[in-house]
């Protein structure tokens, strides 16, 4: 017998959405979108449960859950994801989710955090120790720590030359190691560089203040 309980699957992979929806539609009653048509998709119909992949189009599921809240969710919520990373895990717990869990988990395991979530229990699975850096396909990986440090500043300061002086440099090193971040990455505006920085998690916050474009 199908409980009552609805879970909504939230994944932009469409094959990864279909998989689980597979594993789980003879339990539950299962809705399912992606990142884009996900504050679309519960109005009006709000689920008991929502999983939320971590990496979406131009945000990641923790963000994406603050959203929800922010507009009146209230139901359980769990981050199910690839990125075996402790700091993601630890975010999402201190966001208020109610779980983290690794993909590589098996079915059974799913299941089981899946109950024990609806039941009202915290369920934060430890995952293995891997740095995000380490994913496959992730581009920030290319650069060097320095360079990091840069995009780091272009979010948070007004100007190159705030962002120089935070980090002890010249302008024009500055500038130069803006010039080897494109060379690595591709030729993206500071609007797009900081949108795939926050869905990397190498910024908090996507939002750019600087004033180069």
């Amino acid at each position: 017998m199908i409980s009552s309980k609805t879970i909504m699957i939230c994944d932009d992979h469409e094959l990864v959405r279909k998989g689980i929806v597979s594993t789980l539609e003879t339990l539950y009653v299962i809705k399912e979108c992606d990142g884009r048509d996900f504050e679309k998709s519960i109005q009006g119909n709000i689920p008991d449960l929502i999983i939320f992949d971590y990496i979406l189009r131009k945000t990641n599921g923790i963000e994406l859950f603050r959203t929800a809240y922010k507009s009146g969710y209230r139901g359980k919520s769990l981050l199910l994801t690839n990125i075996e990373d402790r700091l993601i895990k630890d975010q999402a717990q201190a966001a208020g989710m109610d779980g983290y869990l690794s993909k590589r988990e098996n079915l059974a395991v799913l299941i089981n955090v899946i109950h024990r979530i609806l039941q009202g229990e915290k369920v934060f699975l430890e995952p293995e120790f891997i740095n995000i850096e380490n994913i496959p396909g992730n581009p920030f990986s290319m650069l060097s720590f320095r360079e990091k440090e840069v995009v780091e500043a272009i979010s948070q300061c007004s100007s190159y030359e705030e962002g120089a002086l935070r980090l002890g440099m010249s302008l024009r090193t500055f500038q130069k190691h803006r010039q080897n971040i494109s060379k690595k990455i591709g030729k993206l505006s500071n609007v797009e560089l900081m949108k795939l920085a926050f869905v990397w998690g190498l910024v908090s916050d996507p939002g750019l203040q600087t004033t180069y474009h």
